[in-house]
């Protein structure tokens, strides 16, 4: 199937994105109204008819800061993590404070989560890096993007 998550009504872009899926789960940046489109697979059917769909964004996700962003540390030191969310939706409140505390950098994995753990403490590992992650959920659900602070073992 292929999708357009930017449909123009003149022409399907079919560049966007490619998949074997035929759900979605898009994040769109703001509140308002999208059109996306797709392309069903159609065996032995030379063109295809794309399908628009039109989504009406109600809800902005909360945005998340941690601080600080980057630290040098000696080994095994301890540090506490500082969540600040905000959540630009009417009437909305932050529900909840998500923490991965050994972030890959994509895949984010709430092992800590609260309404209220709004300060997190870390043990530096031995050496390397470690990633930790916060990101916000809101009273209706809308997930904010990752804040990111890199810890950095020196000796």
């Amino acid at each position: 199937m292929k999708w357009d998550l930017n449909y123009k009504k003149k022409k399907f872009n079919t560049d966007r994105l490619v998949t074997n899926e035929t759900s979605l789960i898009v994040r769109f940046p703001d509140e308002g109204t999208y059109t996306l489109a797709y392309q069903p697979k159609r065996q032995g059917v030379e063109k295809r008819k794309e399908i628009p769909i039109t989504v009406q964004v109600l809800n902005r996700p909360p945005s998340a800061k941690l601080t600080p962003d980057f630290v040098k540390v000696l080994p095994r030191k301890k540090l506490v993590l500082l969540a600040e969310c905000q959540d630009p939706g009417e009437g909305d409140r932050i529900a909840q404070y998500q923490w991965d505390t050994n972030y890959d950098g994509q895949n984010f994995k709430a092992r800590k989560k609260g309404k209220n753990i709004t300060s997190l403490e870390i043990q530096a590992p031995l050496s390397g890096t470690l990633r930790v992650a916060m990101r916000c959920v809101d009273n209706d659900k809308g997930i904010g993007k990752e804040a990111v602070t890199l810890i950095k073992v020196v000796e």
